[in-house]
């Protein structure tokens, strides 16, 4: 994983470098990547904590930087180099305020982040519900069985499968949207309980694409004082 040019991709117009520029003015703003310790090794996978510092006089915009990259990049996934990379981000926040380099004064501004990088991974990149694409935060499908099992004259059982459920969980922030009000319709009764949806899932490896037509199961709104509402939904096949 070459994570510093996946910043260069994205900061663009701005140094990006692995570790901290020796000869820097206070001028401009610099992004410094830190490959953290406290992370995962397992067979085909790393879990990597890292941290992005912006040095620069002008915070706020080092700031703002920061957030907006945090806010559009948290939660997604993308491909380098035949290596899944799925990333989350902080907030930003400030230290070392007012250094001083040569005639300037500048600050530091730092998000940290968890980069999960694995190879050869088949995950969920995309959900499309009814044609639209929604960002979710969690998501489950699970294959379930009905079996008849029977036992044969040794006393073994010989099974048969007599059914088998597609069930497809996913979590996202409630909103005012297609998919969210659809649901609030069911709730209050305004539309038929045997309502169809079209569940389109997209997986990283080469983007295969599986399409249901589903029903929806059961759903629920987490709302609480601290945190933005969550709804759950879950659509059986």
């Amino acid at each position: 994983m070459d994570y510093k040019a996946y910043l260069e991709e994205y900061f663009v117009g701005y140094d990006v470098l692995n570790e901290l520029k020796l000869n820097y003015d206070g001028e401009d703003i610099v992004f410094i990547v830190k490959n953290l310790g406290g992370g995962q090794n397992y067979l085909d996978s790393v879990i990597q904590p890292v941290q992005i510092v912006a040095h620069g006089k002008d915070v706020d915009t080092a700031k703002t930087l920061l957030a907006t990259f945090a806010q559009v990049k948290s939660g997604t996934m993308f491909v380098q180099n035949n290596e899944y990379i799925r990333q989350n981000y902080s907030t930003p926040f400030v230290i070392g305020d007012n250094q001083n380099s040569g005639p300037n004064h500048y600050s530091q501004v730092v998000i940290s982040g968890t980069l999960i990088v694995s190879t050869n991974l088949s995950d969920i990149i995309k959900v499309e519900i009814d044609g639209f694409e929604y960002f979710t935060t969690g998501r489950d499908i699970s294959y379930v069985t009905v079996e008849d099992t029977q036992p044969d004259d040794n006393r073994i059982g010989t099974t048969n499968i007599k059914q088998a459920i597609v069930t497809f969980i996913c979590s996202m922030e409630n909103k005012n949207n297609d998919v969210c009000n659809k649901i609030s319709r069911l709730r209050q009764g305004k539309l038929d309980i045997d309502n169809s949806f079209i569940i389109k899932l997209t997986f990283s490896d080469n983007n295969r694409t599986e399409t249901y037509t589903m029903k929806h199961s059961s759903s629920g709104v987490d709302s609480t004082n601290t945190l933005s509402p969550v709804t759950v939904f879950t659509f059986v096949k």
